[in-house]
């Protein structure tokens, strides 16, 4: 059985350094080496998560049961489905307050299998596994560390770059009623739009809209809940309580503007990332690359039925 032990400290408040060891779907954001994160399970004091990140020169994939002891400010955790060399993997997250904020100890103990041949390049006999995994938690555990600090002591956190607004508009001959009534009657966008397969309306009142469009994207199927509200024939804002995988957040409106006798319409939209639904469907490509990828995909179909409004 093999014990690691890495400690850093940290001028913040311990609540707000336990917070961000337990903002599991966010490490992707903070940490390099983790590519892909979920919490699968959770309740007040303990955490199923499951994890994907580079050890090495190798991406792995586990789970663990994380139980949270906030009387000791401390995250204790054992790997349930452990990654492809362990037999198993126990550790905890421990906080300290000192005169100036926080230490915090990251503790690993592990033991490989029995037999490691042809799971991993380059190892051959247990005690190359021990020296791998030895090596991969060693640089891991000190990049986190290292990031979580700068997290933790700057101003703010660098979440940005995940996050973009953009908008394209379309002058067209018919009046502001009408495009309305074509935007807020969604049940006809399956027979006129190739990528829209059906539309579930779940509530309408008139005004406040939710339904479920399913959709076409890159030879995938999926299905997309919006929540809507109506403000006649001038505007209808919505957000996406539950969009497609490699986005966490995405809201937008359909902004019309009287223009001489006909419309301008406007298709604003704000995205934020999900890097676990970027990595699953992309790999680890930059957060950039990945929103700029999205916004095509958008920004198309916005402008496909703006056209067909145009056309009507």
């Amino acid at each position: 059985m093999s014990l690691l032990r890495h400690s850093i400290e940290v001028k913040t408040e311990i609540n707000k350094a336990i917070q961000l060891c337990l903002d599991v779907e966010n490490w992707p954001i903070y940490f390099e080496p983790c590519k892909a994160a979920k919490i699968v399970k959770q309740t007040a004091h303990s955490q199923l998560i499951e994890i994907t990140a580079q050890a090495n020169d190798q991406i792995m994939t586990w789970q663990s049961q994380r139980e949270i002891d906030a009387d000791t400010y401390t995250i204790h955790f054992q790997q349930v489905k452990p990654s492809v060399l362990l037999k198993s993997m126990t550790g905890a997250w421990r906080y300290y307050p000192t005169q100036e904020g926080v230490l915090i100890s990251l503790e690993h103990q592990f033991e490989v299998k029995e037999n490691v041949s042809n799971l991993v390049n380059g190892v051959h006999t247990r005690d190359d596994a021990v020296s791998y995994m030895k090596k991969a938690i060693h640089n891991n555990s000190e990049r986190e560390l290292k990031a979580i600090k700068a997290i933790l002591e700057s101003s703010h956190r660098k979440i940005d770059d995940l996050s973009l607004e953009f908008q394209e508009s379309l002058p067209i001959s018919l009046s502001p009623d009408k495009v309305f009534d074509f935007l807020k009657n969604v049940g006809r966008w399956p027979r006129l739009f190739s990528h829209c397969k059906s539309i579930d309306m779940l509530y309408d009142d008139g005004i406040n809209q939710e339904f479920i469009m399913t959709v076409e994207t890159q030879g995938k199927i999926e299905k997309i809940r919006s929540i809507r509200r109506c403000l006649k024939n001038t505007r209808i804002d919505y957000f996406q309580p539950s969009p497609p995988p490699v986005l966490r957040e995405h809201e937008g409106s359909w902004l019309l503007e009287p223009n001489g006798a006909g419309t301008k319409i406007t298709s604003y939209h704000r995205i934020r990332l999900n890097p676990t639904g970027v990595y699953a469907l992309w790999g680890e490509i930059p957060s950039k690359e990945a929103l700029e990828r999205i916004k095509t995909a958008i920004a198309k179909n916005s402008s496909l039925t703006m056209q067909t409004i145009a056309k009507l």
